[in-house]
């Protein structure tokens, strides 16, 4: 389980961003636009940090047992599923089927959900 109050994002830049920040306390800070290129957190056992240079857009699923992230430009630009040690569980791909079509796309954006082990994704056809 990825322990409460644990999840961190790292700027390119340096700063931190906590999950626990407010929006109105990061834009208080006066920041520059800057990529995420880490994410950190900790689970029952040790700390864990993966680096995406390309930068990460990562969430944390409400029941602490996963973390979604979609990374720029790695992995085929695919959704990831990530476990509380840091390994992949699954990958997403952006190439789907609609419509009995495959076609490509790329994952614009997310929001963990209310209800565990689930999440929302905006998916765009090319």
């Amino acid at each position: 389980m990825i322990k409460q109050n644990s999840f961190e994002e790292l700027r390119e830049d340096g700063n931190t961003i906590s999950e626990m920040m407010p929006v109105a306390d990061i834009l208080a800070k006066d920041w520059k636009a800057k990529k995420v290129v880490a994410i950190k957190w900790s689970n029952d056992e040790k700390t864990i940090q993966l680096m995406f240079d390309q930068g990460v857009l990562a969430k944390v699923l409400e029941d602490r047992s996963a973390i979604v992230a979609i990374a720029e430009k790695e992995v085929a630009n695919s959704l990831l599923i990530i476990d509380e040690f840091g390994n992949q569980k699954h990958a997403i791909s952006t190439v789907q089927n609609i419509e009995n079509e495959f076609t490509d796309g790329t994952f614009e954006w997310f929001e963990a959900s209310k209800s565990q082990h689930s999440f929302s994704v905006i998916y765009k056809k090319k």
